[in-house]
């Protein structure tokens, strides 16, 4: 057993590709030149940033450079679209095979979980007892 809390359930890969990737509030994307973004990611302040503040600034905001392709990935998680969908997207518009396009989103979505910039939400239809599963870090860890 964990000693901070349970691990997440096991999915099976249909779970797993009827998931909704959300996007977490304060993530903004801007557009920048090439079909390339940014993410400025504003961080919560921690709860003594008025003491830490006092001895050093904190820095409240993280900037994180997309290339054309996962900038366009960002632009499509709306919480309305399962990584089916995405992976289907992204072969259609990236003109790849689907094994190719599932690798491709399956890795970038697990490295925006894993900044804390989506959580993804398992749909009613799919388990038993719905949970929501998120990422490993929140938006302030880099």
């Amino acid at each position: 057993m964990p000693l901070f809390g349970s691990k997440a359930p096991k999915l099976s890969r249909g779970q797993a590709f009827s998931a909704l990737p959300v996007r977490r509030p304060g993530v903004s994307m801007f557009p920048a030149d090439g079909g390339e973004a940014l993410l400025l990611v504003v961080k919560r302040p921690p709860f003594r940033s008025k003491w830490l503040e006092r001895l050093a600034p904190v820095v409240r905001e993280r900037r994180i450079e997309l290339d054309e392709i996962g900038a366009q990935v960002w632009q499509w998680i709306d919480g309305r679209r399962t990584v089916r969908e995405l992976v289907r997207a992204f072969s259609d518009k990236f003109d790849v095979n689907r094994r190719e396009a599932e690798v491709a989103v399956v890795e970038f979505l697990k490295s925006l979980m894993t900044r804390g910039l989506i959580s993804m939400e398992i749909p009613d239809g799919s388990r038993r007892d719905p949970q929501r599963r998120t990422g490993g870090g929140q938006p302030d860890a880099q």
